[in-house]
């Protein structure tokens, strides 16, 4: 957050010629850092937002991020037939729509690990830029990643 904070005083300065203070709260980046998890938990109190969880145990496979040829990339679908089924196609897995461990989103769920260890051999094949025109045709969401996980 602070160098978030610098980058924005410092384009303000080229853009005004003026300076800005700079001030960041180690408690508000740590909470909107953790808001997607913390306010699902104190929505919910389901204690599986309560706790920290690896991309390969996550609840939706379908919104994560997986290693292409390349690099990262970002996977950002709901969890749903259409969805999946667009995935299939835009991944040359159009089999995998009919597979029953995956057949509709609860599936997915309880499959998740699976699911996910089966994307990872798949995505790696292929450099992000081909897999996004792939994600394009299909109507999928995604994007380049710009960190490792």
């Amino acid at each position: 957050m602070s160098a978030f904070g610098i980058m924005v005083a410092l384009h303000r300065r080229r853009e005004t010629g003026k300076g800005q203070y700079v001030d960041a709260s180690l408690l508000g980046s740590q909470l909107f850092l953790a808001a997607p998890s913390l306010q699902r938990f104190l929505g919910t109190h389901d204690s599986f937002y309560a706790d920290q969880h690896s991309r390969t145990d996550t609840v939706n496979p379908l919104w994560n991020r997986y290693q292409a040829q390349d690099r990262w990339m970002f996977t950002c679908m709901e969890n749903t037939d259409a969805a999946f089924g667009a995935l299939c196609a835009a991944i040359g897995r159009d089999d995998l729509a009919g597979d029953e461990r995956f057949v509709d989103a609860d599936s997915r769920v309880a499959n998740r690990v699976g699911l996910i260890e089966l994307l990872d051999e798949v995505f790696v094949q292929r450099p992000v830029g081909e897999w996004l025109d792939r994600f394009a045709d299909q109507g999928c969401r995604g994007g380049p990643g710009q960190l490792v996980p």
